[in-house]
């Protein structure tokens, strides 16, 4: 890794990067995945959505994003043991969060999102942040 990289601080607690691969993962799966998956409208009227009990896409929406998220924890927590494999793991929670800060920032943009969304702005890009700074930067490489 370049001093340049280091530098900017990624990685800088990259020591500790199983850990918190681990906490986020179980706090991903526990807090967010599995909560949507089963309770996608619930979910989305606790954040202030308005939805009726027949909004059949939001609850499938809802649910694949809900999986999509358990299937994420899960190979995360299956990859804590395999330090080879963190840096995909991060590159690939760094793109997510940083996407959803784009898309939660779109929504607050357009007024088109309850509050609480727009609040998640802050969250998605700490999270980016958390996992650029845990960066598991003993293993990094270009190739």
């Amino acid at each position: 890794m370049s001093v340049a990289m280091l530098e900017t601080g990624l990685g800088m607690w990259g020591a500790y990067a199983g850990p918190c691969l681990m906490y986020l993962a179980w706090g991903a799966l526990l807090l967010f995945g599995l909560p949507l998956l089963l309770w996608p409208l619930r979910w989305a009227r606790l954040l202030g959505w308005a939805s009726t009990p027949q909004d059949h896409l939001a609850i499938y929406f809802g649910r694949t994003l809900g999986m999509v998220t358990c299937a994420m924890s899960i190979a995360a927590l299956m990859a804590v043991n395999h330090p080879s494999l963190w840096p995909l793991l991060y590159n690939l929670n760094i793109m997510i969060f940083l996407a959803n800060t784009g898309v939660h920032a779109w929504g607050a943009i357009k007024r088109i999102q309850p509050m609480a969304e727009t609040w998640e702005i802050p969250y998605w890009f700490a999270l980016a942040a958390v996992q650029y700074l845990f960066y598991p930067a003993t293993h990094w490489t270009w190739g």
